[in-house]
């Protein structure tokens, strides 16, 4: 109120020289002072009719000075500040998508390179599988003309058709007793058609090992064609036996021997001996 009525008295020309000196040097150097003492001034010649108001202009000289960038900033307006945050606002949200728009083009173009990878994977197998279609058609083609010509002779001459095979005992399974020293015994093993595993029955007489180790040696060369291991031998003293199975995929006509080692714990394997026989298909 005093500052209101400190203006109405300045635009109204009612100040001693003493107070208008002092107004005029220290209130009006502020510009927002100066803007509030204009729109008084402005107000009382509207309302004073006898024109005794002071004109606003009057004290724009020497008071006016040049505004400084701080003077600038005070007086500006709220919405002004609000303007120049939500651009500040606008221009982060913009980059953010920028930003974001980059990275999401760059993962398509990465799925897109997956995909084209897969799909030229997909035609080279398509292409291979097609190719080993046709080999496999050609071959069975091929199968079936050999058979009709087989038969064919077979109707033909005298040929006798080959032997059965036997679906329903495809394990071949044999006894071998306990090597004797200076024996010179060698069972024969035929192997019939269809059969696919020898199962051997190994008597081992008195040794005694908690496991044993079985190998399957070609006799003419001595090389290991097959092993097995940690085989346990149910049994009491010299009745002991150790059952072991071999694929006959292994073996061809000829002679062989399993080799049988104790595996003692803690100690190198010891030989307890050799069980040989022959082959015949």
């Amino acid at each position: 109120d005093a500052e209101n009525n400190l203006i109405d008295a300045y635009s109204r020309k009612k100040l001693d020289h003493d107070r208008l000196a002092q107004f005029e040097s220290h209130y009006l150097a502020s510009p927002l002072r100066r803007d509030r003492v204009r729109f008084g001034a402005a107000w009382q010649n509207l309302n004073d009719e006898t024109g005794n108001a002071v004109n606003p202009e009057s004290f724009s000289g020497e008071a006016k000075d040049h505004r400084s960038l701080s003077n600038w900033l005070t007086i500006r307006p709220p919405w002004v500040w609000a303007s120049a945050f939500a651009v500040l606002v606008l221009l982060l949200v913009v980059t953010f998508l920028v930003v974001q728009n980059r990275r999401l083009d760059q993962q398509a173009a990465e799925v897109q390179t997956r995909y084209n990878e897969l799909l030229r994977r997909e035609q080279e197998l398509q292409s291979q599988v097609a190719s080993e279609r046709i080999v496999a058609a050609r071959a069975e083609q091929e199968l079936a003309r050999i058979r009709a010509e087989r038969e064919r002779i077979e109707r033909q001459t005298d040929v006798p058709p080959p032997p059965p095979v036997d679906p329903v005992n495809p394990v071949i399974a044999v006894v071998l007793a306990a090597p004797l020293r200076g024996g010179s015994q060698q069972p024969s093993i035929t192997i019939r058609p269809g059969s696919t595993t020898l199962s051997a029955k190994l008597e081992l007489g008195i040794a005694d090992f908690p496991a044993f180790q079985v190998e399957l040696v070609e006799a003419s060369s001595g090389r290991i064609i097959g092993q097995r291991g940690h085989l346990t031998a149910p049994g009491t003293g010299d009745r002991k036996t150790v059952t072991v199975s071999f694929p006959l995929s292994l073996l061809g006509p000829g002679k062989y021997l399993l080799r049988v080692s104790g595996l003692p714990p803690g100690a190198p394997v010891e030989l307890v001996g050799d069980y040989p026989f022959r082959v015949v298909k």
